[in-house]
């Protein structure tokens, strides 16, 4: 049986109880271990919805599904591009500033960025991560934290 089928599988025993309360939920995809959900119905709209997915449907998913080792909302996949072009978006301003920022990965539910001065330094500047984590939060609400690169596991 294939991945996706056996997490498919074991939604089907958790849907009941979010369909009573008018919600559901989706596989979206699973890549590299990672199972991405979208939350559908009531559940979209919910201030539950974050803890619902990461402490219910992931700690299910996470024991019954071998080789499953995390589970995203599925506004997070390929997370990659999506922070990539906010970051062009928002890049005139850091630049207007002096300053770049580059991301640099996601790993562990973290985003990871590099601050750059207009020279291509690497350097240390919180207004500038501050502010782009803001720009970023905004952007994608469902995010849990930005560091900076040299913080990175």
């Amino acid at each position: 049986m294939e991945i996706e089928q056996e997490v498919n599988m074991v939604l089907d025993k958790i849907r009941p109880f979010l369909q009573r309360d008018g919600g559901d939920l989706e596989l979206t995809a699973v890549e590299d271990g990672i199972a991405y959900i979208k939350m559908i119905g009531a559940c979209e709209g919910c201030g539950m919805v974050g803890s619902d997915l990461s402490e219910g449907v992931a700690a299910i998913l996470l024991e019954e599904v071998p080789g499953i080792v995390g589970v995203l909302p599925s506004s997070l996949l390929h997370i990659d591009q999506q922070i990539e072009k906010a970051l062009e978006n928002f890049r005139p301003s850091l630049k207007a500033r002096g300053r770049d920022v580059k991301y640099d990965s996601f790993a562990d539910d973290v985003i990871y960025l590099q601050v750059y001065d207009l020279e291509g330094n690497k350097i240390e500047d919180e207004d500038i991560l501050t502010a782009t984590s803001r720009y970023l939060f905004d952007t994608f609400p469902e995010l849990n934290q930005i560091l900076p690169a040299e913080k990175k596991r």
